[in-house]
């Protein structure tokens, strides 16, 4: 009756057509569908359940069914009292906010002659549909490039995707990660005449934890730890002797500092102690620098004090990106400064450390790489506390972002191989680029020897920038990620100059293969970028409806079905859905947009899919 559709107009605003009876009903709803095709209709019943047969609901069901709409039902609860039925009376007694929830709840009526068919195009697809609309710019996510990767890159990483069966980019990332760490001390690279810099890379993988990045991340740096091992091994007793220096000279200054006190103390002349003091501190024993090249768990300011007075070169590695996307690293008070350092870090920049109750320390001629992964959820929480600063300072933009589809579910059980040749290969290399001797001054920095693109190399490289800097304007491929395409030229000039070096060496041109290989790899990780932090800012709510819709097309197309049993998605579905409520504003969002809905069958209920969205090219 027109209560009942008041009621419902004044608590969501949607269009409401009175039937004024439930017989009329299906009538009413016919004559809508004929008259608006594409439309999305919900038949409000009336609960007439204290009359016998339900004449309401029964005559909802029916009209629900004729035009392939959703069925909402009031919903008065266990203490419902007697005589109220409508819609009307739910508002009067609830209020508005439960008529909502009642519509948003509703749910598809499976037809008789389609119960039990889960065919595509069959329980669904035998009611109407109208055409999906889109939930937000779709981007496909493309295959790896391991072609592109040398030959002998690309051999191990095939060999260990093989075994361990990570996704490609995590075990590719693992490669590239080792790579960077041994070759960034030896090798900077001249882009322009002005435009020398570092060739280390800083990589993020964005993957749920049980991907086995550990994995990977052991047989790729096996090398490195043993080489560090074997070089502190070796240095034992030069550590030893050096801290012996140290305490005899830390005993003579702590003597001249105690007979100073005293001479003044009687009122004697204190000069020759002082000149005593000063010819000590003219020449200190100098620090014996231990070779350390793997961190774990170091915040950005203590990685930067060991690097600054220890070993120059260093490297974070790690399935865990707490170290550097934590809270305690990332707090408040210290984000934008461990941004900063970790910014001039990639730079191979100059910074100076001032601490009040710490020594204060200058960063300078220090190598850094990240290859770490990080939880979604944890990617997001750091960027929702941190604000724009991430990406405002232009931290973000420079790491190699990846965020591959996950291989849990599809690894079936395989044999330890004897033997991984090509893994043995490439750790090999690593191990010479660890052992050519780098080049310091006499404060102990870095001193690079500078590699040089070929002239048809700069060439390449040249058009490479260009045609990223098209891409910037307000029309661009790449408008919404320009901080990180705007550094993708200077990451492709990293990138071949370490390809050059794994295959000829810390000498000679760059040669035009070595840019072309980088330039797919980069390319491949703009496109990573532009979904990942499409999806990030994206709002959660529509976020979640974009994972829940591609999991139900996925389950739908390996299960060869169209429906997929809820309690099925509060089980296996996007962490994101498997909250009631959340489901609901999620199932809400799909229905609106026509792409899935709920039904029930009995006391079961499913989630239908549009048999438009399982066609493989949707």
């Amino acid at each position: 009756g027109y209560a009942t559709a008041a009621s419902i107009h004044a608590a969501t605003g949607h269009t409401t057509v009175v039937a004024f009876s439930a017989g009329n009903l299906s009538a009413v709803a016919e004559a809508i569908r004929q008259q608006h095709p594409g439309a999305h209709l919900i038949v409000c019943a009336d609960d007439d359940r204290e009359t016998v047969g339900n004449p309401g609901l029964a005559n909802a069901h029916a009209a629900a069914r004729a035009v392939g709409a959703l069925l909402a039902v009031p919903i008065f609860g266990e203490d419902r009292s007697r005589g109220v039925i409508d819609f009307n009376d739910l508002h009067r007694l609830c209020g508005p906010e439960a008529v909502r929830e009642a519509i948003t709840a509703a749910c598809s009526v499976v037809p008789d002659e389609a119960v039990g068919n889960h065919a595509f195009a069959g329980a669904a697809g035998a009611r109407h549909w109208p055409d999906p609309e889109p939930l937000a710019e779709q981007l496909t996510a493309h295959p790896y490039p391991v072609d592109a990767l040398p030959p002998l890159m690309r051999d191990a990483v095939n060999e260990v995707q093989r075994f361990v069966q990570a996704p490609a980019a995590l075990v590719a990332c693992s490669a590239l990660a080792a790579l960077s760490l041994a070759a960034q001390a030896l090798i900077n690279v001249r882009r322009d005449q002005q435009l020398v810099g570092p060739v280390s890379i800083y990589l993020l993988s964005v993957a749920d934890s049980g991907e086995r990045k550990t994995t990977c991340d052991a047989m790729f740096c096996r090398a490195l730890r043993d080489w560090e091992s074997e070089r502190r091994q070796a240095s034992v007793p030069d550590i030893a002797r050096a801290e012996a220096a140290a305490a005899v000279f830390e005993a003579k200054k702590a003597g001249i500092l105690d007979a100073i006190k005293l001479k003044r103390r009687k009122g004697e002349d204190t000069s020759g102690c002082e000149r005593e003091l000063q010819d000590l501190v003219r020449d200190p024993p100098q620090a014996l620098r231990v070779a350390r090249l793997l961190y774990a768990d170091a915040t950005p300011e203590a990685l930067a004090f060991s690097l600054a007075n220890g070993w120059p070169s260093g490297g974070v590695l790690s399935a865990e990106a707490g170290a550097v996307f934590g809270a305690h690293s990332m707090g408040q008070e210290t984000i934008l400064r461990n941004l900063a350092l970790l910014n001039v870090l990639w730079d191979g920049g100059e910074m100076a450390i001032d601490r009040r109750s710490k020594p204060s320390f200058q960063l300078r001629g220090r190598r850094l790489t990240f290859g770490l992964m990080i939880q979604p959820e944890a990617l997001r929480g750091f960027l929702e506390r941190a604000g724009t600063l991430p990406r405002g300072t232009g931290f973000l933009a420079r790491f190699l972002i990846a965020w591959p589809a996950s291989t849990q579910g599809s690894r079936r059980y395989r044999p330890a191989p004897s033997a991984l040749p090509s893994v043995e290969r490439f750790a090999g290399r690593i191990r010479e680029l660890l052992d050519e001797p780098f080049v310091t001054d006499e404060h102990g920095c870095l001193c690079p020897t500078v590699l040089e693109l070929s002239p048809a190399a700069r060439s390449e490289w040249i058009s490479i920038h260009d045609c990223v800097e098209d891409e910037l304007g307000a029309h661009g491929e790449f408008r919404d990620i320009r901080d990180v395409a705007a550094k993708a030229a200077e990451n492709v000039a990293r990138l071949a100059a370490l390809f050059h070096v794994l295959e000829h060496g810390p000498a000679g041109p760059i040669g035009v293969d070595a840019v072309a290989a980088a330039t797919a790899v980069i390319t491949w990780h703009l496109g990573e970028a532009r979904r990942l932090l499409g999806e990030l800012d994206t709002p959660p709510a529509l976020a979640a409806a974009v994972r829940l819709d591609e999991w139900l097309r996925s389950e739908a197309r390996a299960g060869k079905t169209d429906r997929i049993a809820t309690r099925r998605i509060f089980q296996y579905g996007p962490k994101s859905a498997r909250d009631n409520q959340a489901f609901k504003s999620i199932m809400a969002m799909l229905a609106e947009r026509g792409r899935a809905r709920l039904e029930n069958e009995g006391r079961r209920r499913y989630v239908a899919i549009n048999p438009a969205l399982l066609d493989e090219s949707a």
